[in-house]
């Protein structure tokens, strides 16, 4: 994520039931802007009790593990230990492209995908579902208040500390930054509840045999139809050893 001409970094994931989530903040900014992923369920500025931080934590493992479930069906095919999923026959679906079997596939929590198989090459071609769209949010901060665009889980932004100015370079008061706060909490809310909910797909292409099995070396993610992120792997091992030291994350 780019602030102006800095940067922020967010690692996420899960090791076994331990959620990895590290945002390494620049120190140019500490002090200035706080950045508070989540749902919420805490008044801005509160301390969170030990349940509501038990609850937070258990969502965020959930929607990780829910992440790499996505990522890795058309790879792997299988219920995996850290996420149970249980499978289903959806029916067939026709393209021009030709035809697929459709696989219904649901998990803990909400977790409920469709998972489309061609039927010719028994290749996974894409994996969809319903959610709701990103909530992105834009402020302006000034000493009259905050303006706020909602472009559209979310996430939430809290303004405070001793280095915030208003416009001017005029250092907000205490009072100030809690009025400020409120107000910012309260539009997130709103746009929270105007967020629609719609289809994100995942696709797997460019097929290349790894060992003797076929690998998708390429995968395309489109949220409402539009186009969001490609990836592309370089070199794919099968079984490889993995360092557990590549799950241990520090900012």
């Amino acid at each position: 994520s780019m602030m102006g001409n800095v940067g922020i970094t967010r690692t996420s994931g899960f090791n076994g039931d331990a959620v990895i989530n590290v945002i390494d903040q620049p120190p140019a900014m500490s002090g200035t802007i706080q950045i508070r992923m989540g749902t919420g369920g805490t008044a801005p500025g509160a301390t969170p009790t030990p349940e509501q931080q038990a609850e937070e934590r258990n969502r965020q493992l959930l929607a990780n593990k829910q992440d790499f479930a996505r990522l890795t069906l058309g790879m792997l095919l299988s219920s995996l230990t850290a996420y149970p999923l249980q499978f289903s026959y959806g029916g067939q679906a026709e393209s021009p492209d030709g035809k697929a079997d459709i696989v219904d596939v649901k998990g803990e929590g909400d977790f409920a995908v469709r998972l489309f198989i061609d039927t010719s090459t028994h290749l996974p071609l894409m994996l969809s579902w319903m959610a709701k769209e990103p909530l992105v949010i834009t402020t302006t901060v000034g000493r009259g208040g905050a303006g706020m665009q909602a472009q559209g889980a979310g996430g939430n932004v809290v303004v405070g500390g001793r280095q915030l100015s208003g416009t001017g370079g005029q250092t907000l008061t205490p009072e100030e930054r809690d009025k400020l706060t409120k107000q910012l909490d309260e539009q997130r809310k709103e746009a929270e509840a105007k967020r629609r909910v719609v289809e994100y797909r995942l696709y797997y292409g460019d097929y290349r045999d790894v060992s003797g099995i076929k690998v998708p070396f390429k995968l395309q993610r489109s949220m409402d139809g539009k186009p969001t992120e490609e990836v592309t792997f370089e070199k794919v091992k099968i079984n490889a050893k993995i360092d557990p030291k590549k799950f241990e994350v520090s900012k």
